[in-house]
């Protein structure tokens, strides 16, 4: 309801200073609107633009960062699909976040973490046995970051500066991979 208020609000307003302006001004507003209406119009080029730029970055983080880390796996005996090394990764870089908190929440997590795994260990034995599936890579990856998370979001104690701290790894990572991958498709062109 407030929300319809306000728009009214505008209106009149706009039309209060519709009838009272100078026609140099009614130009001037009515200009505004139409290159506001076209940079609206203009937004499908815009997410094509963006399109591209984050598939240069997957492709480039597929090929740079998987592939290679799968050649080494491999040849350590260990196969791993590139869902998983994703898994690890944004698990490592949660971690990397994680020792910028302070000592008494990173504490809390840790030892939130450790009981998420060792559970996930009961439950991936069981699993294993009884049904023959293997879900501890994904799982554990995600266990590590869903508690970091949950503990950040329900701490009173951490700060919005604290938070940060810990999600600017992420997305530092995240962007670095689009940057990257926009300069070599640049370079390959």
């Amino acid at each position: 309801m407030e929300f319809k208020l306000t728009i009214n609000n505008d209106i009149k307003e706009v039309q209060k200073v519709w009838s009272q302006s100078a026609t140099f001004v009614k130009i001037w507003m009515t200009i505004s609107v139409f290159l506001s209406i076209s940079s609206i119009a203009s937004i499908a080029d815009v997410v094509i633009k963006w399109k591209g730029f984050i598939l240069d970055g997957i492709n480039f983080h597929e090929n740079f960062v998987i592939t290679p880390m799968q050649s080494i796996l491999l040849n350590t005996g260990l196969q791993l699909e590139s869902i998983q090394i994703n898994f690890i990764l944004i698990a490592a870089i949660s971690l990397i976040g994680l020792f910028k908190l302070d000592t008494e929440t990173r504490k809390t997590i840790v030892k939130s973490i450790i009981s998420n795994i060792v559970m996930l260990s009961i439950l991936k034995i069981v699993l294993k046995e009884k049904f023959g599936l293997d879900i501890f890579i994904p799982a554990v990856s995600g266990i590590i970051v869903a508690t970091i998370i949950t503990k950040l979001l329900e701490s009173n104690k951490t700060s919005k500066y604290q938070s940060f701290k810990f999600i600017f790894p992420l997305v530092f990572a995240f962007f670095l991979v689009l940057i990257a991958g926009g300069v070599y498709k640049g370079f390959t062109m």
